[in-house]
Formats: structure tokens, C-alpha cells, sequence
């Protein structure tokens, strides 16, 4: 009885371990490239990727055009583009607390550091279609490994 016993756990043992530790091409992928709107380099915001099998995953574009991301899923992806987080002219986001949401933000600790900004470009404006996957119509297949993409965007 025991036996038996030890044998059904070895058994389950075998097939947890047989199928968890398998190599795994679901986030195999690297993808990295530039960002440019009529040849010109898109100089601050957001390239966000979207697997068909669901998530998003989000990257900055860095002073000089570049973005990169690792530890993709491998197959097909969409991408969208956004640079409104770094528009000088935005409008400020609204002051969170109190009642309704009305109110100031709490003071900073005095022993905390703020967190460290990430330098960026001067604005480019895009259109407003590159905003979703949807309307960008920017699409790439990952493989596993190094993935180059780049993002020619049009006015």
C-alpha cells in the first residue's frame, strides 16, 4: 500500500517537473528599433506592444528615436505609438484627495528621494490614430531571439 502510495507521487512528481520545466518560446522574444515619422526621428513617448494571445507591454522611446523590450511572447504583435505624455502644453492632470477627489496631493516624505526622470526629446506631435492598435495599423511577427521593428509613422 505504501508502495503504491509513493509510486502515485513519484508519478506526479515526474509529470510537474516534465512539463514545467520545458524551454518555453511564449517569452522568447526581443524586440528593439526606431521610431520616425516622415524619416524623422519620434524623440520622447510611449511604443506600446500588444501579443495576439492578450497583454500589453509598455516602453519608452528613448532621445534618439530607439525603444526596446524583452521577454516577449513569440508570434504576432501590434503596436501603438503615443508622444502626449511628453507635450509640454498638456493640460496638468487634476489634483487627487479629499472629498470627490478634490483636494492637494500629500507632501512628499522628507526621507524619501523622488524618483529619477527619464531624460526625453523635444515633443513630436503624431496623429491621433497611432494612439490604439486599432487605427496604428503597425504590425510585426516575433521570433525567438533579437526582433528589429521599425516604426515608420506617416502624417
Amino acid at each position: 500500500m505504501i508502495t503504491k502510495c509513493r509510486l502515485v507521487l513519484l508519478l506526479a512528481l515526474v509529470l510537474v517537473l516534465g512539463f514545467g520545466c520545458g524551454t518555453s518560446t511564449r517569452t522568447g522574444a526581443k524586440i528593439s528599433g526606431n521610431v520616425k515619422i516622415n524619416g524623422k526621428p519620434v524623440t520622447g513617448g510611449t511604443v506600446t506592444i500588444y501579443p495576439n494571445e492578450g497583454g500589453a507591454y509598455s516602453t519608452p522611446i528613448e532621445k534618439d528615436g530607439s525603444y526596446q523590450y524583452g521577454g516577449l511572447p513569440v508570434g504576432e504583435v501590434a503596436f501603438s505609438v503615443e508622444t502626449e505624455t511628453v507635450n509640454p502644453n498638456r493640460p496638468k492632470p487634476s489634483q487627487y484627495g479629499g472629498k470627490g477627489g478634490a483636494g492637494n496631493v500629500s507632501p512628499m516624505p522628507k526621507d524619501v528621494q523622488p524618483a529619477a526622470q527619464t531624460e526625453t526629446g523635444a515633443y513630436v506631435k503624431i496623429p491621433a490614430k497611432y494612439a490604439t492598435k486599432e487605427t496604428a495599423n503597425l504590425t510585426a511577427t516575433l521570433k525567438a531571439g533579437a526582433n528589429t521593428q521599425d516604426l515608420e509613422l506617416k502624417e
